[in-house]
C-alpha cells in the first residue's frame, strides 16, 4: 500500500511542480539569472541519497537538529522524528520532490523552448494575457511530454520511489519504528533477503513488478489511444 500511495503522490507532485517551475523559468528573460536558477534547482539530482540522508538528519536530529533547535527556542518540546511514523508520510514525498523536481523541470523547459514563438506572438496581438497564453498554448503543447513521462512512471508504479527505492531505505536510517510509514516492496524484500537469503523470493517479486509495470503501461497507452490516438506511444 505504501508503495502505491507514495508513487501516485510523487507522480502528481512531480508533474504539477515541475511544469509550474518550467513555466516560471521560461518567463525569465535575463540569461544569467535563468542559468543560475536552473543550476540551483537541478543541483539536488546529482546528490546521492546518502548525502540527502545527512542533510535530512541535520534538520531532524533530536538533540542537534535545526528544526528541534527552533522548536525548543520557541518554548516547544523536542520532536522525536525517527520514532514518529506520521511525520514521514510527508517527509518522504517532500524529500523525493526536492531531489528530482529540478531534473524534470529541465525536461519541460526544453519542451517549452521547442514551442514556436509564432503562437505567442499571435496570441499577444489578439490581446491574450500571460495566463491565457499558458492555458491555451503552453499546457496543451506540453501534453506529449507529460504523457511520455507518466507512461514511464506507470511502469514503475510498484517499485519503491518510482524505481529509486534507496530513498526509502536510507532517509529513515532503517529505523524499525518507521516501517509502518516508510516500508515499500523493495525495502521489505531487501531486508528479507539479508535475513533469510531467499533469492527465489526476490527474483519472483522483481518479475511481478516487471509484469505489473508492463500491463500498466499497456493499459495506460490504450486509454490514451482511445482519447487521442496521436498522443499514444504505440
Amino acid at each position: 500500500v505504501n508503495t502505491l500511495i507514495y508513487n501516485v503522490t510523487q507522480i502528481v507532485l512531480l508533474t504539477v511542480c515541475s511544469i509550474s517551475l518550467a513555466i516560471m523559468l521560461s518567463k525569465v528573460n535575463n540569461r544569467y539569472l535563468s542559468a543560475t536558477y536552473k543550476g540551483i534547482i537541478i543541483l539536488p539530482i546529482f546528490l546521492s541519497w546518502i548525502v540527502v540522508q545527512y542533510i535530512v538528519f541535520a534538520f531532524l536530529s533530536v538533540d542537534r537538529g535545526i528544526i528541534n533547535d527552533i522548536v525548543t527556542s520557541l518554548g516547544g518540546q523536542e520532536i522525536h522524528w525517527y520514532s514518529e511514523p506520521v511525520y514521514w508520510r510527508f517527509i518522504m514525498p517532500f524529500a523525493y520532490l526536492w531531489k528530482n523536481v529540478g531534473y524534470y523541470s529541465a525536461l519541460y523547459v526544453a519542451a517549452i523552448a521547442g514551442i514556436s514563438t509564432d503562437y505567442y506572438e499571435a496570441a499577444q496581438l489578439d490581446g491574450a494575457t500571460e495566463w491565457q497564453q499558458t492555458k491555451y498554448i503552453t499546457l496543451p503543447l506540453l501534453q506529449p511530454t507529460v504523457i511520455v513521462l507518466v507512461l514511464l512512471w506507470a511502469g514503475k508504479i510498484f517499485n519503491g520511489g518510482l524505481g529509486d527505492w534507496n530513498a526509502f531505505y536510507t532517509l529513515p536510517n532503517d529505523a524499525g519504528a518507521l516501517y509502518k510509514a516508510t516500508d515499500v516492496i523493495d525495502t521489505y524484500v531487501y531486508r528479507a533477503l539479508k535475513k533469510i537469503n531467499d533469492y527465489g523470493m526476490s527474483t519472483a517479486v522483481g518479475l511481478y513488478q516487471s509484469v505489473v509495470g508492463f500491463v500498466l503501461v499497456s493499459v495506460s497507452n490504450w486509454i490514451i489511444k482511445k482519447i487521442n490516438p496521436e498522443r499514444a506511444l504505440f
